[in-house]
This record gives structure tokens, sequence and C-alpha cells, in this order.
């Protein structure tokens, strides 16, 4: 299966003074690799990719992290399949689009254990500890039967560096 790779750059223009005054701008690079070629996969994807570059712009201090992979934390993640899901409500209202990974997703969510499926397939050990809100073992009874051979993923990364103006 063909994958198709786009990149998006979105600049942040950020004033950097250093000892030679040099103005740079941060770079967020937003790439994607659906899971096919078509048009809906693509959409979602890149509509990932996007929430993720938003959450990063508006609320993830791009200034103060390092260059390379930004390492998404627990509530950017929630906020891109939210914003993923979102779209795909629209997709299936307007062109039927079907999709089984994004049927069980929404599955997750109408049954209220989103947070609990980022956490339990996507979490990363910077998270910590997870809260004691998420309802982690009622979770895992409940995936055993409704998302026994999902295959999850994340079809969308996020690059930052920075660019001499």
């Amino acid at each position: 299966m063909k994958k198709w790779i786009l990149v998006i750059f979105s600049m942040l223009v950020l004033s950097c003074a250093n000892t030679q005054k040099v103005e740079k701008e941060r770079v967020i690079a937003s790439a994607w690799t659906p899971a096919s070629d078509s048009e809906a996969d693509t959409q979602l994807a890149g509509a990932f990719g996007l929430a993720l570059a938003y959450w990063l712009d508006k609320y993830g201090n791009p200034d103060e992290l390092p260059d390379g992979e930004f390492i998404p934390p627990f509530s950017a993640l929630k906020f891109a399949f939210e914003f993923q899901l979102g779209h795909w409500s629209k997709l299936t209202r307007e062109n039927q689009s079907s999709a089984e990974y994004m049927e069980a997703i929404t599955r997750v969510k109408d049954d209220g254990f989103l947070s609990e499926y980022i956490w339990a397939y996507h979490s990363h050990p910077s998270w910590g500890e997870p809260e004691p809100s998420l309802k982690t073992n009622e979770f895992k009874q409940w995936s055993s039967s409704n998302l026994a051979e999902h295959q999850p993923r994340i079809e969308s990364k996020i690059e930052l560096s920075w660019k001499k103006i």
C-alpha cells in the first residue's frame, strides 16, 4: 500500500536574541502517512497532524522545546483524537465514508473511554502515572471484547526546528 507523506510548515515568528542578535523562526512541520491512498484517510491523517500542530502552537510553548520529534503529552493527543473524530463525523455525514479503524475509535469515544484508550495504546514514559480518574480496569475489560483485533496507530508526527531569517 502506497503511503503518502505530506508536510505542512507553519512558521511561528519568534525573535531569539543571542550574542549575535540573530532572528529565527520556529518551524513546526506536520508530517503524516495515511493508512491508504484514499482521500478520507489522507484527510483524517492530516486533521490529526494539524490538530497536534495547533495544540503545540497554542499550549505547548514550542520555543522552549528541543529540536526534533515532538513527543505529545496526553492532552495534545486527546485534542488531536477529538479533532480527528469530529472530522470523521463530518466525512461520514457528507460522503458515507467507512473505515474500520475510525469506526472503532468512534465506539471508544461513544462508550466514554477515549482518555483510557489514549493512555492504554499511546502513552509515553514521560507522562508518568495515569490519572486516578481514568477507568483503566473498566477499559481493559471493555476493550478485550470491543477492540480484540484493533491495531492502534498514529499517522502524524510533528518535527521542530529553527530557521534563521
